[in-house]
């Protein structure tokens, strides 16, 4: 049986003066496929994916991790098939 893939993206707020250090660390980690700056209440938004139901576990442990992150809020997306499939 084939692991699902998990999927979410992370609202990442950062101290004053560590956005581009929070987000240089979030590209060191592998199940970070993309990272965005973003205007208004976040500072960063990363995408973050894995197989099977880990996603939780990384976000605790090496997104929330990371000095200089200050508070996070995940979205986490599911898969919608075509109707017919």
């Amino acid at each position: 049986m084939t692991e699902m893939i998990m999927a979410g993206l992370v609202n990442i707020n950062t101290d004053s003066g560590r956005f581009y250090e929070v987000a240089d660390a979030l590209r060191e980690i592998d199940e970070v496929k993309e990272v965005w700056g973003a205007y208004g209440d976040i500072d960063l938004i990363a995408w973050v994916e894995t197989r099977g139901e880990y996603l939780s576990e990384v976000i605790v442990k090496k997104v929330q991790s990371i000095p200089g992150v200050t508070k996070t809020s995940t979205t986490i997306l599911i898969p919608l098939k075509k109707k017919g499939e």
